[in-house]
């Protein structure tokens, strides 16, 4: 069992990775996210994470990796609700549609209402928090 410094670090680490990213310092944002991933490697969260540095830092195929990676972890957690199972599945697939038109390989229309509809879908408050797509 986890304890509550062990989750409230965990919580913090996601957080700080999240906020790196919004101020564009994605090598420390990946430092941090790899030490995570290195202590906890079947977290979906983390997995994730991972793969949000790696696609706005244009690795494109990293990032990939980390949301196969992560959709296989979801498929297994049987601790998630299933409303956050829905969301979290949601943004991994709106992720990979997004990898996809990056690289040519796929159209991807009105994203916009696409993110919107899933940052709607209901879940857990911290995640909601975590992984909130842009609408615009």
């Amino acid at each position: 069992m986890i304890s509550f410094f062990g989750r409230a670090m965990r919580m913090y680490n996601a957080k700080r990775i999240r906020g790196l990213c919004h101020e564009n310092r994605f090598d420390k944002a990946l430092k941090i996210s790899r030490a995570s991933l290195k202590d906890n490697p079947n977290s979906v969260a983390f997995n994730i994470l991972n793969g949000d540095v790696l696609l706005f830092r244009h690795d494109f195929s990293g990032a990939l990796a980390s949301y196969l990676n992560a959709m296989e972890l979801l498929d297994k957690n049987k601790k998630l609700s299933k409303r956050d199972r829905i969301f979290l599945s949601g943004y991994l697939n709106f992720r990979r549609l997004a990898i996809d038109h990056k690289t040519g390989k796929q159209e991807f229309r009105h994203w916009n209402n696409i993110s919107k509809q899933i940052n709607q879908l209901p879940a857990s408050e911290h995640l909601k928090t975590l992984f909130t797509l842009p609408e615009g």
